[in-house]
C-alpha cells in the first residue's frame, strides 16, 4: 500500500511524499487529512515536516474497517556552511536537530566564529530543558531584563552553571572562552 517514505527514515529536507496504492473503495488519510486518490489508484501527498522527530499517520478506510500506518520521519538540522567532511559535522547537526542551537542567517552556523556567552547558556537551558524564570528586573548590570537572553542567563546563574564577573557584569554579547566552557560542562555534568 505505502510505497514512500519508508518507516525511521532520516532527511534534509522539510517537507515528505506519502505515496502509495490503493484498491477500489478505499479512502486513505494522512494525518487526518484526505488524500486524494488518482484515477489509476494511486496517492501522492506532500507533509510538511517539523525539525527533529516526526510521526506520519497513514489511515485506510475499506467498507467502515479502519487500518493505521505509522511512518517515523527524523528532519536533521543542515546549515550550509557546514562541509561534509567538517570534524564536527554529525554532533552539530544533531545539536540543531535537538532545538538546542539555531542556525544564524541564511541557515549557516559559522563553525570558526565565536560563540557569545548568551548563546552558551541558552544551549545549555534548552539541553538540560530547563524552564525559564520569570525576569523581574535586571540579571546584571549589563543584562536588562527585557534583553532578549535574560531569562536564559538567569536560569544558569541561578544553577551556578556560569557566574557574573567580579564586577557584577555578565559580557552578555562576548565570546565564552575555553576556560569559561569547560567550567560550565563540569557543573552541568553534575546537575
Amino acid at each position: 500500500m505505502i510505497k514512500n517514505p519508508p518507516d525511521d527514515y532520516v532527511t534534509y529536507s522539510s517537507s515528505i511524499s506519502v505515496e502509495g496504492e490503493v484498491k477500489e473503495g478505499v479512502t486513505v488519510l494522512i494525518n487526518g487529512v484526505n488524500a486524494y486518490i488518482k484515477d489509476d489508484l494511486t496517492f501522492k501527498t506532500e507533509v510538511l515536516l517539523n525539525p527533529g522527530k516526526n510521526l506520519i499517520e497513514i489511515t485506510a478506510i475499506y467498507n467502515g474497517q479502519k487500518m493505521v500506518l505509522t511512518r517515523k520521519i527524523l528532519l536533521k538540522a543542515s546549515f550550509a556552511d557546514i562541509k561534509k567532511d567538517f570534524w564536527a559535522k554529525e554532533q552539530i547537526e544533531i545539536l540543531g536537530t535537538l532545538g538546542i542551537i539555531d542556525p544564524k542567517e541564511q541557515r549557516e552556523f559559522n563553525p570558526e566564529g565565536r560563540i557569545t556567552k548568551t548563546e552558551f547558556a541558552m544551549w545549555l537551558v534548552r539541553a538540560r530543558e530547563i524552564l525559564l524564570p520569570e525576569v523581574r528586573e535586571d540579571v546584571a548590570k549589563d543584562v536588562p531584563r527585557d534583553y532578549w537572553g535574560a531569562a536564559y542567563i538567569k536560569a544558569v546563574l541561578d544553577l551556578g552553571l556560569m557566574s557574573l564577573n567580579p564586577d557584577g557584569t555578565f559580557g552578555p554579547d562576548k565570546g565564552l572562552t575555553e576556560e569559561e566552557a569547560i567550567r560550565s560542562l563540569k557543573r552541568f555534568d553534575m546537575l
